[in-house]
Parts: C-alpha cells; sequence; structure tokens
C-alpha cells in the first residue's frame, strides 16, 4: 500500500509543470490560448487588431479557421504586417487575415502586410488573405498579402543566411501591390496557392513575385489571375508570376488567367523546369 500511494504522489507532482505549460496571450482584441510545449498559439474567435501580432521563434500560429481583422489606430492607418515573425522560424496555418477596415487616409510611408516572414523561414499553409493595402486606385505602391524579405537593399543578399519557407494551399485576393512576394536568400515552395488580383490604373499589380539574384523558388500548381495595369505607367504591366534576377523552376503547370502579362522574366531572371506556360 505504502509504494502505491507514493507512486500515485510522484504522478501528481509529475504534471503540475504540464499544466503550467498552457496560457492566453491578448493583442488588440484577439486572444490566443498558448502551449509552451508544443510551441503553438491558437486564436479563439474572430477579433480585430491595430498591431503587429508577432509570433515567437519557432512557434505555430493556429488560426482554428478564425479571422483577424486589421483596424486603424485612433490616430493613425495600420502600420506594419498584421502577423509576423519573431526569431527565424515562424509557421501560421488556418487563418483569415482581412485587411479591409483600414479606412484612415492613406500614407503612401507606411508598411501595409499580412503575414510577414522577415529574415525568416517556416510555413504558410491554408490561410487566407484579403484587402491587404488600399486596393483602391490611390497609387501607393503597398499591401502585400504574403512577403518573404530575407535582404539588405544595400548589401549582396547572399551574405545573409539562407532561409527556406513553404506557401502552400493559400487564398490570396484584393491586395494592393503582390500577392506573394518573396524576395533575397530565399529557398521558397509556392505551390497551390490562389492569388486572384484585379484592375488598376495606378499601380501594377502581381500575383507572384520572386525577386533577386540569390532567390530560389519552386512554383507550381498556383492559380494567378486579374492583374492588370491598363495605364501602363512608366512601361510597368501587371503580371501573374515575376520572376525578377531569381531562379524559378516549374515542373506542375500553373493556371493563369486574366493577367496582363501571364509570366515576366526581367533582369536576368530564369526560368527552367517540365512546365513554364499557362
Amino acid at each position: 500500500m505504502r509504494k502505491f500511494i507514493i507512486l500515485a504522489i510522484s504522478l501528481v507532482a509529475l504534471a503540475i509543470p504540464t499544466l503550467a505549460l498552457a496560457g492566453t496571450t491578448n493583442v488588440g482584441n484577439c486572444t490566443f490560448t498558448t502551449n509552451d510545449q508544443t510551441k503553438t498559439m491558437s486564436l479563439v474567435a474572430d477579433c480585430s487588431t491595430a498591431t503587429t501580432v508577432l509570433v515567437k521563434d519557432g512557434w505555430t500560429l493556429d488560426g482554428k479557421g478564425f479571422t483577424i481583422t486589421a483596424v486603424d489606430g485612433p490616430t493613425a492607418s495600420f502600420n506594419g504586417a498584421v502577423v509576423q515573425n519573431v526569431g527565424t522560424t515562424m509557421h501560421v496555418k488556418n487563418l483569415k487575415i482581412d485587411g479591409g477596415a483600414t479606412t484612415y487616409p492613406e500614407n503612401c510611408n507606411r508598411v501595409f502586410n499580412g503575414v510577414a516572414f522577415m529574415a525568416a523561414g517556416g510555413s504558410i499553409k491554408g490561410v487566407t488573405l484579403t484587402n491587404i493595402g488600399r486596393p483602391a486606385d490611390t497609387g501607393c505602391q503597398l499591401g502585400r498579402a504574403i512577403v518573404v524579405w530575407n535582404t539588405d537593399q544595400n548589401t549582396d543578399a547572399s551574405s545573409a543566411p539562407l532561409r527556406s519557407v513553404t506557401i502552400e494551399g493559400n487564398v490570396v485576393s484584393n491586395y494592393n501591390k503582390n500577392g506573394i512576394d518573396v524576395r533575397g536568400h530565399v529557398n521558397a515552395t509556392i505551390i497551390k496557392n490562389t492569388v486572384t488580383g484585379s484592375t488598376s490604373n495606378l499601380v501594377a499589380r502581381n500575383g507572384i513575385v520572386v525577386y533577386g539574384a540569390a532567390t530560389v523558388a519552386q512554383v507550381d500548381g498556383n492559380t494567378v489571375s486579374g492583374n492588370n495595369h491598363p495605364a501602363m505607367l512608366d512601361g510597368a504591366e501587371a503580371t501573374g508570376i515575376l520572376v525578377w534576377d531569381a531562379s524559378v523552376t516549374i515542373d506542375k503547370k500553373n493556371k493563369l488567367s486574366g493577367n496582363q502579362v501571364d509570366i515576366d522574366i526581367v533582369a536576368g531572371g530564369q526560368i527552367s523546369g517540365k512546365k513554364y506556360s499557362a
């Protein structure tokens, strides 16, 4: 009997630290449950925020199918990314992000991104992003729904540590500038996304951008449509897939339609693989 009691007490003692691993965190009026053991923060309901939701290094943000709505602060437009990494790795899944509630007078010097990987890798899967950056014809060159940025514009991007990211099965629409934007010392897998642009006379919108000599991407099985810039100011064209001085492989056909230019290769960009065309 004594051995049994000692064993029971030991099991209870072992369970106590596990309970301490769970908690909550709040950003704006968004509440997330957190679990230190699984490194997961899970959204508990639809919510809004005027500040960035930061994801700790190596953690996963699980949206559980709920929506985060970006809103303006009391005196200024929303500025930054709705969701962004803190460290070098971040994962985001099962989330919806809507930027349509940002109505403050436009500031072309601000930043407005949906999910931003800044000098970081990881993954974004099953995320729906809409209305990122004022889609009206304001002429501001901002609004990237998904951005992976691992470069310093003033130095050779290849000097930065290589970051790998998977962008898979996301739905992106009504962005102001670019739907998916990857640049710098990055190895990206961009597959099975649906990216729907729109017509603008002031902004040359692009569905998927792979930018920079240090950037490598696999771009397969995406559906990209509706990017148009009829005015062609300064000769700029809207594109479905823009490869700018980067290396892209296409082995599975992308469905491209209704874009001013479906695939544009500029400044030494290269495309290889089995299937290049629409």
